[in-house]
């Protein structure tokens, strides 16, 4: 077995969420991959199917749509459902911007933008949704934030380099989440951006104005 760090291991084998990543990136990448790798990917995105499935309807919830119809959406009877697992069933947690902090979009914060801002994937007729769909592709949404983050990079940086000051001095109540909001948004080819950062670098809101 090749040498892994132990933060990737448990005993001596990968972990399984370690060992998935990896066989999906031989896949992508048209690597020969064994008849047995074959066999643990497919059984690991069935489950992963499943719990996607749970989070995306526990998404739906917070909707206005009727909670008598929320089980028994399935992608035959929902055009929203359908398309929201085709747009996201390759989609795992990425990186945005690789720093000391890395900028990570989560599967999770994903499903929360789809579903309250993509106009193709909205539930209730869009009834919770304020009225802030984006004039982009669906499919192009990630991209997008990929770019916006890449054009707003100096001031990010800025950003966390001040709450890293604040925390190695003991200062974490002056520790913020990184925020463009209505009055500050980014402006971006004429388009203007909320996004929110935690002090932990995960993406919270990304929506257009």
């Amino acid at each position: 077995m090749e040498h892994y760090p132990e933060i990737m291991l448990n005993g001596t084998e990968l972990k399984p969420e370690i060992k998935f990543q990896l066989i999906n990136f031989q896949i992508n990448n048209d690597e020969e991959v064994s008849k047995t790798d074959k066999e643990f990917h497919l059984v690991e995105m069935k489950k992963m199917l499943v719990e996607r499935k749970k989070f995306i309807k526990k998404e739906i919830r917070q909707t206005k749509i009727d909670r008598s119809e929320i089980e028994s959406i399935s992608p035959k009877n929902s055009e929203f459902y359908r398309t929201l697992l085709i747009l996201t069933r390759e989609f795992t947690d990425i990186t945005l911007m690789d720093w000391f902090i890395p900028i990570v979009l989560t599967y999770e914060r994903l499903i929360h933008i789809f579903i309250r801002h993509v106009e193709e994937t909205k539930f209730a007729d869009g009834k919770k949704k304020r009225q802030t769909f984006f004039n982009y592709e669906p499919k192009e949404i990630w991209t997008l934030l990929k770019t916006l983050i890449k054009y707003d990079k100096e001031n990010i940086e800025n950003h966390f380099l001040e709450n890293s000051v604040h925390h190695q001095l003991e200062r974490k109540d002056l520790m913020t989440d990184y925020l463009r909001n209505y009055e500050n948004p980014i402006v971006f080819n004429g388009d203007s951006f909320v996004i929110r950062i935690d002090k932990n670098g995960f993406i919270k809101q990304f929506y257009q104005l």
